[in-house]
């Protein structure tokens, strides 16, 4: 699948993941980190993947929200281990899918130094299921496992392969997340979760006030500021 991949930077590559519906070659946000990247000596890859705008779709025609996309996520970081040995993910909302896929049924884990997560999407389910109940307030909420059930029999789903928090919280591998606590799109209770779950390699960044994927709006500075330590401290 198709890349972009930026020139300047000799110290290792950030590979950028981006959420539903995503766009590799408009990625607004993963191209304007990709510039503060360059001054922490990064590369910057941002990849697309199947079902993307234009691109080959998964076999069962639906997005997997990981449980198939994190092939391609292990293809990237290939590609990338070719220019360097320092390779960093970056999960964006639903780009947190594929990345924590990838985890789950990665046979090397070592290929990766750490990894940057903004406002993840870990289970697929849980972030389905808040925004019908915001959505369809008229619903019942006892009738959400109905749903679910149909949802799986009728769309040949399996929504538990679509949850990684356990993965998340046993992997080793280093980890810096943001989240908004004001989050109306994914439910920052699913990294509240992580966090109190996970005890090691893991920071935490949680944004009082802040909605889905705004992080560096809200604070420019302290986010840098957190992004440059954590990768200062995987070299």
């Amino acid at each position: 699948f198709p890349a972009y991949l930026t020139k300047e930077g000799d110290t290792g590559i950030v590979i950028f993941v981006h959420g539903y519906r995503g766009d590799y070659s408009r990625e607004v946000f993963a191209k304007m980190r990709a510039g503060d990247l360059v001054n922490m000596g990064y590369r910057s890859m941002i990849i697309s993947y199947r079902n993307d705008r234009g691109l080959p779709k998964d076999p069962s025609g639906i997005y997997q929200y990981g449980a198939t996309e994190w092939r391609d996520l292990d293809a990237a970081i290939n590609k990338a281990l070719e220019f360097s040995d320092n390779i960093v993910l970056w999960g964006t909302s639903g780009g947190g899918g594929p990345v924590s896929s990838w985890l789950v049924n990665t046979d090397d884990k070592n290929k990766i130094k750490g990894i940057i997560y903004e406002a993840p999407v870990i289970n697929f389910w849980e972030s389905v299921e808040v925004n019908g109940k915001a959505r369809y307030p008229f619903i019942p909420e006892l009738f959400f496992p109905y749903i679910k059930l149909f949802t799986e029999i009728r769309y040949g789903v399996d929504f538990d392969t679509m949850d990684f928090r356990d993965a998340l919280v046993k992997s080793e591998v280093p980890v810096l997340l943001f989240h908004g606590d004001d989050d109306e799109w994914v439910p920052v209770d699913m990294s509240d979760y992580i966090a109190a779950n996970r005890r090691t390699n893991f920071t935490y960044i949680r944004m009082a006030n802040v909605g889905h994927v705004t992080s560096w709006n809200a604070d420019p500075e302290r986010y840098l500021f957190e992004i440059g330590k954590f990768i200062e401290s995987l070299n």
